[in-house]
């Protein structure tokens, strides 16, 4: 494609951000009063090119519900008006043509399409026509205009539509004013549902107004001069929320006595890699030291025991009569027999020694979860090398620094792997209470590569250990059907780049290899051993992988290390250190002649990368994916082009594929539910037992086979199926 330069803002790269004030007069922003008003006013958005909607919520989790959580406010904005809808105060006519537009318009836009139409979908069962999502369409045309960017909608008010302030101001200040804030005085959001229409309305309105200007005159602008985005935002982004929306909805069901046991059997696992650390021979006296070092300090600042008594003056022992005792003189004797009373602060400070002396204070005990703990101990007292710094120039104690500290690190990594997995197990355990089922949220896009990220709960950080895994099960009489595309983004780097080596591994005349067998074979150090044990890269057979494999376990390790580190641009320096970290002592000089022998090796990707950085100048700060949509990279991410351009464009695919599936399944008459359909590089899908085999072959075979004719590639595209009733016989390896 030709360059494309259409602004110079600081700020962007393929958008020009203009003063656009929210629209006025008699059919802007109104917060309808009565049906035959709005009535009217739908009626004129019925016939406008393009929609604007956003919905006003009781609750964000459309997976509930409706007595649970619902719609309590509708804006929309158009080619000639805004308005501010109230479902429930509509009369039947109302409602229907308000139905008919969320349905049957053809030209619907939302800021997140993946929250409002998720209500559409969930209430009138059906999903809308949607035009675009304005939050994919911003991130897709800035994916990256400056550090720290965000693309919500009160972010493009102020950074694109040049508004001086957010619609957020008169709303707050209600909710405030009525007691709904947090503790540090702002206001609670999640209640301004309760808010009343004049108020909500105003906000709502300007939300969807600020979605149609984005729209109309800041996106479609630069649409026109990539029409493939467009595209892909119609046909494959937009698809792409519909079936994770359902997915939402259907939810996946769980066995949460698995969650509850395991959970359990974690905390008698914690406790005893704790007590195996404490006691550990070289741990131990230190441990000790500190927590004796700590006690010392403590008893140094014992109070005064008593409090302080007034010395009384003896008085007379006798009265006149020098025979009588006087009472006076007798209460002096037993007062002064008395002892002292213990004073408050001394009792608080024994009863805590007596605390600190059973081991029930946690304050004097080492703590194998404090970070300037474990420094004091790993690096003060045993000498570990600092290989890793926190941001703040401290000596890490991360899980990567505690990898090269042999015995010791590997139990407190093991520690917090179990205790990070019991975080992980409560939210689940805590999410299913009341429901058998969970329902995670995601946010489309999630990076700046297209990807997506989870949340609510993030399935694409669980632990995965078969645990946590086996309580994610299919329902009775189904099982999953899951698909992962082999080596998807080596097989695009091959792709894009026409390199030969990567041509022998994923082109169209490869023979199954081993891709670190084959590499490492090229590296001096590694590449001795591998050979000898019978490996031809070039002329690999089955036996032969197998062979090198077991024989050469700790060459193919280094290698796989070197070259995963290599794909984000590492230097020397880097892989020599990520090698220390896993416990590998190799000179210097060593790394750096593996380094060249990668980098000879991969010649052809070099190339490619190059060229990308050269277009990305020539375009002034983006370049096109494989898929041919333009991606913005800020100038100190450059180091990071192919990697982002190999992403994108694999995630691109894997949509594609997606969407290939949903439609042959579909076509088959295939019962299908979507359950994972974007885990990274796989798809995860619940069919009828009776179905499996259908939907396997499809999956496996006759969605490949779609997605490489539409791709018209030299690599081709091959994915291996699994088939089981829980997560735990998909992602774990027997």
């Amino acid at each position: 494609m030709e360059q494309v330069t259409l602004t110079n803002h600081p700020r962007f790269v393929l958008l020009e951000p203009r003063s656009l004030p929210p629209r006025v007069g008699s059919t802007y922003q109104v917060v309808c009063p009565c049906d035959e008003e709005a009535i009217a006013l739908l009626q004129s958005a019925l016939r406008s090119r393009l929609v604007a909607i956003d919905f006003e919520t009781k609750g964000t989790d459309y997976s509930l519900t409706h007595e649970e959580t619902h719609i309590v406010g509708v804006g929309l904005a158009w080619d000639s008006g805004s308005c501010y809808l109230d479902p429930v105060a509509l009369g039947p006519e109302a409602y229907s043509i308000l139905a008919d537009l969320m349905v049957e318009h053809h030209g619907l836009l939302a800021h997140n399409v993946y929250f409002d139409g998720g209500w559409i979908r969930r209430d009138l069962n059906q999903h809308a026509n949607w035009y675009a999502c304005t939050y994919g369409m911003y991130m897709q045309l800035a994916s990256e205009g400056w550090e720290g960017q965000k693309w919500g909608l009160k972010n493009a008010m102020t950074d694109l539509l040049m508004w001086s302030d957010t619609n957020e101001h008169e709303l707050d200040n209600w909710l405030i004013e009525n007691g709904y804030k947090k503790h540090n005085g702002k206001a609670q959001k999640e209640e301004m549902w309760r808010a009343p229409a004049h108020i909500l309305g105003q906000y709502c309105v300007l939300d969807a107004e600020a979605t149609y200007l984005l729209m109309v005159e800041i996106f479609e602008p630069v649409l026109a001069h990539f029409p493939r985005l467009l595209e892909y935002h119609q046909e494959l982004f937009l698809a792409h929320v519909m079936v994770h929306i359902d997915q939402k909805i259907v939810g996946i069901a769980t066995d949460r006595e698995q969650w509850v046991s395991h959970k359990e059997h974690l905390a008698g696992e914690i406790a005893g890699l704790a007590a195996s650390f404490l006691s550990h021979g070289e741990v131990s006296p230190h441990i000790y030291e500190w927590e004796l070092a700590k006690y010392n300090e403590y008893l140094d600042k014992e109070p005064s025991r008593y409090k302080k008594t007034v010395e009384r003056k003896e008085p007379a022992k006798f009265l006149k009569d020098n025979v009588t005792l006087s009472k006076n003189w007798v209460k002096w004797v037993a007062l002064s027999r008395k002892l002292p009373a213990e004073s408050k602060n001394w009792q608080n400070w024994d009863e805590r020694r007596r605390a600190i002396d059973a081991g029930l204070d946690e304050d004097f005990l080492f703590n194998v979860q404090s970070g300037d703990h474990l420094r004091w101990l790993l690096y003060g007292k045993l000498g570990m090398r600092v290989l890793l710094q926190t941001d703040s120039g401290m000596p890490a104690v991360s899980e990567d620094a505690l990898k090269a500290m042999g015995d010791i690190g590997r139990l407190l990594i093991d520690r917090a792997l179990r205790t990070k997995e019991v975080s992980y197990l409560t939210d689940y355990t805590e999410r299913t209470t009341t429901r058998s089922t969970v329902h995670p949220s995601f946010r489309i896009p999630g990076t700046v590569t297209g990807r997506l990220s989870g949340k609510d709960p993030n399935l694409q950080q669980m632990p995965k250990t078969k645990g946590t895994l086996s309580g994610f099960i299919s329902r009775p009489g189904h099982s999953f059907v899951d698909c992962d595309v082999n080596a998807l983004e080596m097989v695009v780097t091959a792709e894009l780049s026409q390199d030969d080596n990567l041509l022998a591994l994923y082109g169209p005349t490869a023979k199954k290899n081993d891709i670190y067998l084959f590499y490492g074979a090229l590296m001096p150090g590694l590449g001795e051993k591998i050979i000898a044990a019978g490996y031809d890269r070039l002329n690999p057979t089955a036996e032969s992988i197998d062979a090198a494999k077991k024989a050469c376990k700790k060459e193919r390790g280094i290698a796989k290390l070197l070259i995963l580190s290599d794909n984000y641009g590492s230097g020397v320096k880097k892989k020599h250190k990520i090698l220390s970290l896993e416990g590998i002592d190799m000179p210097l000089s060593q790394v750096e002649a593996m380094h060249l022998a990668l980098q000879e090796a991969k010649a052809g990707v070099t190339h490619y990368s190059d060229w990308l950085l050269n277009e990305w100048r020539r375009n002034g700060g983006w370049v096109e994916n494989g898929y041919g949509r333009p991606m913005c990279v800020d100038e100190k991410y450059t180091k990071d082009l192919l990697n982002r351009v190999v992403q994108s464009t694999g995630h691109d695919i894997l949509m594609m594929y997606t969407k290939i599936v949903a439609r042959l399944l579909d076509d088959a008459n295939v019962t299908w539910s979507p359950i994972v359909m974007d885990f990274h590089d796989e798809s995860i899908i619940e069919v009828p037992d009776d179905q499996v085999s259908l939907a396997t072959r499809i999956m496996e075979k006759d969605a490949y086979a779609e997605l490489n004719r539409q791709l018209g590639g030299t690599c081709p595209l091959k994915g291996s199926a699994a088939v089981s009733k829980t997560l735990a016989g998909i992602k774990l390896e027997e």
